[in-house]
């Protein structure tokens, strides 16, 4: 290597006239670095270009590479994906073994299926460069609501269309856009199978409603007390000192009136279909405004301790009573709730976990529970560590100027245009490692899972927030719907690919011990990236007679020598119903025949796959009331009374403890 020139670039390319098209800068961490001879690296950098189009850079100190720097081109990715796994093999290599080029073995068939991979490959991007005549034509109008918001099919799809790629590809057509007179687009299908053009047409009206959807959606959000009826007045108290994390420490609690009904009563009480019908509605705009977007999503109903967002809410409050009608416009409008994953401490937990154990006449143990659950106190309980890293290989962003076009006036002041790279955008990658007992009951460690956050995001994305208050308690129900993005094993860096793999249970570990369960690695390198991890033990139930699963979690945060529990309840099949949304094809979307009976079945049993006969004709929500309100139904109205009868077993496992508030 020449020591006066510490950047390697392919052959034949000149830095000079790389500045400013930096796209990924990844880092080759201590642990992954080795001498080398210059000669290795430059048949790298060459089979990088040759491979992906993509220009890479390998900046060096002394004999060892530390950071590659990509450059901007549409094999971004498979660029990445090669260089992590030349990163991946540098520890089991010496400098000697790869100074020299190794010719692979001759084989007939692979070349063969290389060839024709190859021809198929540029067959289908020609759909994506070129626009001739075809014999079949279909024509889409830009939404007016979206017009509306002077938002073009540029904005939503790139200055070629170029986010409707794999459908030119897929369904074999070519897509271009018609500009009309006065700032109205069309978008136009052609090709010479008229088949194909109605599949692609299908398939772009799917991402322009995606695209209404994202610009247009707004989270659902709803707020209902179950208790109304127990109280008056409604006090702002600190929150419990026990609390992992106190970021909002205002918290709500209804104040027992002897004119108003007792305490706890609303428990043993049946929801009237018009208090669930809101609930209901909310739940099934949220899924079917997810059912365009891929991603992994998590649809999970919780118990937690309830606090006040800060932001709109502050701590000065404390102290202060409202009446329950002012408190309850002001969670309807800009005060918002926050409904915590946890419920108890350690030792509260544990009362609530032995209240479970002994429910035998309303649940029952999960067949996954263990290699032979017999009763609910054979019961052996999963494990999970999730952890938070900051991406070790940064993404660079760069400002844009704003598309022009004749159906938007010029800005009256105009950017010009930056290339330098902006601050590394602070995406999060989520590794999450399962453990559950096999057959012969040893516990079994699951293939890791990986996720990538939106930047700026510190957690999975929210996309609905309708909760059930027991004020009483200073606790509610929050029916969430979280969504990550999952990562392919290959995209994700070396370094934390080794870290999940070390990951290990403590040898002769006693399940009731509060200690944590896991050992992993900590040293300097790993802790750089780390932001956060939580350990969670995890006891699963079923509820009798249906497919809901209830999962009593002792969790372990940060800094904390002990668990705190929560209470989460699941549909057996809510994880393979979402499951088609983390391979979703672009232009497609889920098939839910009746979202609501699907989701939410009558008697908590298997989703209904198919339309009851009096819903076709529309007379599910036929309301013969003289009020003509609409009514939530049945499977709502069933899935809330079993969450009543959960909050029972809670409570009573708190009284018997002699605690009031958690």
């Amino acid at each position: 290597m020449d020591r006066h020139n510490p950047i390697t670039a392919p052959p034949g390319v000149k830095l000079e006239k790389l500045k400013g098209k930096k796209s990924r800068i990844i880092p080759v961490h201590p642990e992954f670095r080795r001498d080398m001879h210059k000669s290795e690296c430059d048949r790298l950098l060459e089979e990088v270009q040759i491979k992906t189009d993509c220009i890479v850079l390998a900046h060096w100190e002394q004999y060892n590479i530390i950071k590659f720097e990509v450059f901007q081109a549409t094999g971004v990715e498979k660029a990445v994906v090669m260089l992590n796994k030349w990163i991946a093999k540098g520890p089991m290599k010496t400098k000697e073994s790869s100074a020299w080029a190794k010719m692979p073995a001759y084989n007939a068939g692979e070349w063969y299926n290389g060839e024709v991979e190859e021809s198929e490959d540029k067959r289908k991007e020609s759909y994506k460069t070129s626009t001739p005549e075809g014999d079949h034509k279909a024509h889409i109008e830009w939404p007016e609501n979206l017009r509306n918001l002077q938002l073009t099919p540029e904005d939503a799809f790139g200055r070629k269309l170029q986010a409707l790629d794999p459908i030119r590809a897929r369904n074999e057509v070519y897509i271009s856009l018609l500009p009309y007179p006065g700032g109205l687009w069309r978008i136009e299908i052609q090709c010479d199978d008229m088949n194909r053009v109605q599949s692609a047409e299908q398939h772009v009206h799917n991402m322009i409603q995606k695209v209404c959807t994202k610009q247009l959606g707004i989270t659902q959000t709803y707020n209902m007390v179950l208790d109304v009826t127990e109280g008056m007045d409604v006090e702002l108290v600190e929150a419990e000192y026990w609390w992992p994390n106190l970021n909002n420490k205002v918290v709500p609690r209804l104040k027992p009136s002897p004119m108003m009904s007792e305490p706890g009563c609303f428990r043993h009480e049946v929801l009237h279909p018009r208090q669930l019908y809101p609930v209901e509605k909310a739940i099934e705009a949220t899924l079917n405004a997810i059912r365009y977007d891929r991603s992994s999503y998590d649809f999970v109903i919780r118990l937690g301790c309830l606090a006040l967002e800060s932001k709109t809410m502050p701590s000065s409050e404390i102290g202060k009573t409202y009446s329950k009608e002012v408190f309850m416009n002001s969670i309807q409008g800009k005060v918002e709730c926050d409904v915590k994953k946890w419920i108890a401490e350690a030792d509260m937990g544990e009362q609530i976990l032995a209240r479970f154990m002994t429910a035998k006449d309303f649940l029952e143990p999960l067949r996954s529970a263990g290699p032979r659950a017999l009763t609910l106190h054979d019961i052996q309980p999963m494990l999970r560590v999730t952890w938070a890293f900051q991406d070790p290989n940064i993404l660079v962003l760069r400002s844009q100027t704003p598309a022009r076009h004749s159906g938007r006036p010029v800005p009256f002041v105009q950017n010009s245009r930056d290339d330098t790279p902006k601050a590394p955008a602070g995406s999060l990658i989520i590794v999450q490692v399962d453990w559950t007992k096999d057959e012969d009951g040893v516990y079994e460690k699951f293939e890791t899972r990986f996720y990538k956050l939106a930047a700026g995001h510190g957690g999975a994305k929210e996309n609905m927030d309708i909760n059930l208050l027991e004020l009483g308690m200073s606790r509610a129900w929050h029916f969430g719907l979280e969504s990550m993005i999952t990562m392919p094993k290959k995209l994700v860096p070396p370094i934390l690919n080794s870290f999940a793999q070390g990951v290990r249970l403590k040898k002769k570990y006693d399940m009731s011990s509060r200690e944590i369960f896991a050992e992993w690695d900590t040293s300097p390198t790993v802790m750089r990236h780390l932001k956060y991890s939580r350990s969670d033990k995890i006891y699963p139930f079923l509820i009798r007679n249906t497919c809901y699963r209830v999962e009593l979690t002792a969790m372990w945060y940060p800094r904390g020598k002990e668990p705190f529990w929560g209470v989460t309840i699941r549909h057996t099949q809510w994880a393979y119903l979402l499951a088609e949304l983390d391979k979703l094809p672009a232009g497609q979307r889920a098939e839910w025949e009746d979202t609501i009976a699907t989701f939410l079945p009558d008697e908590g049993c298997s989703p209904c796959s198919v339309v009851d006969k009096d819903e076709e004709f529309g007379m599910q929500n036929l309301n013969l009331d003289k009020d003509n309100e609409p009514h939530a139904r049945n499977g709502i109205r069933f899935l809330a009374g079993q969450l009543l009868r959960i909050s029972e077993l809670v409570h009573s496992a708190t009284a018997a403890q002699g605690g009031v508030g958690i």
